[in-house]
């Protein structure tokens, strides 16, 4: 099995192709397919912080702890609500809408992980190891990590290639999306009832040695990686002097959902489903 693999060509013609690499926990490649949307972004970014573009990645040298994270979530709201961001973004996936109205987007989601970060304890969760399936995503989902600034593999994350198939044990069985929503949702603040629910993880028994080699996951600023929501994978610890900017966008195929395709999922037990909350990339409403 590959792992990682560089994709060129017409979108149209290769999603069959992508999808079903993604389903059989491979890593797919846009070389700089994501330039347009990491740039709009940055210069957004650039006003949310009170820099210029090129200082993004030292923003944790200009403000306190409690002021950055304050920014941060200024800059995520932001960036989720910027209906140009938007509209860049249903571009970059409207050619993998093959079937005219079948592809669903969630959001686009901002992801911060400054330098030292997982030093703090209320930031915790942010670090565990996890599937994506554990907090009810579907098993057929693609999710597109697009790195902002350019990412090494000592500012990115890690997937665990050797789990894909086989299960881990974990406390998704905790998960119930209409409580998470409730308290907050995935942009929920720390600091608020959120911090009282439950981020799926590993058990407390699991090591990560016991999980197999992990495969970095990097890229230049605008690169696109797709892989499989299922795949188990965790953020490293950030200890570079920079800090990561880095876009995440989950997408699912209307078809691949209705007629069961993806990976057979092997431990999940979370309740609901983030399905209900996508809307089409042709809408983008």
């Amino acid at each position: 099995m590959k792992y990682l693999s560089n994709i060129h060509g017409p979108a149209s013609r290769l999603v069959p192709e992508v999808g079903a690499a993604v389903f059989a926990g491979e890593v797919i490649r846009l070389p700089g397919a994501g330039r347009t949307l990491t740039a709009a972004v940055a210069d957004r970014l650039a006003d949310c912080f009170a820099t210029s573009v090129d200082r993004l990645e030292r923003v944790h040298e200009m403000y306190d702890p409690v002021s950055l994270y304050e920014r941060i979530i200024r800059a995520r709201a932001a960036v989720s609500a910027d209906r140009a961001v938007l509209k860049i973004a249903g571009d970059l996936l409207r050619p993998f809408d093959v079937s005219a109205g079948d592809l669903y987007l969630d959001a686009v989601r901002l992801r911060v992980v400054a330098h030292n970060a997982f030093t703090i304890p209320a930031a915790a969760p942010a670090y565990y190891i996890h599937r994506d399936t554990w907090y009810a995503n579907p098993a057929c989902q693609w999710n597109w990590w697009i790195p902002v600034t350019d990412t090494p593999p000592e500012r990115g994350f890690e997937i665990y290639p050797q789990c894909f198939a086989r299960p881990v044990k974990n406390d998704s069985k905790l998960f119930d999306l209409n409580a998470w929503e409730a308290a907050g949702g995935f942009q929920a603040v720390v600091g608020t009832s959120a911090d009282q629910r439950p981020h799926p993880g590993l058990d407390s028994g699991v090591t990560r040695e016991s999980l197999g080699a992990a495969l970095p996951i990097a890229g230049a600023a605008g690169d696109v990686l797709i892989f499989s929501g299922h795949h188990l994978h965790g953020t490293v610890a950030n200890a570079t002097g920079l800090t990561r900017f880095s876009l995440e966008l989950r997408t699912v195929h209307g078809a691949d959902l209705h007629n069961g395709r993806g990976p057979r999922e092997v431990d999940n037990q979370s309740r609901g489903s983030t399905f209900t909350t996508m809307f089409r990339i042709r809408d983008l409403d």
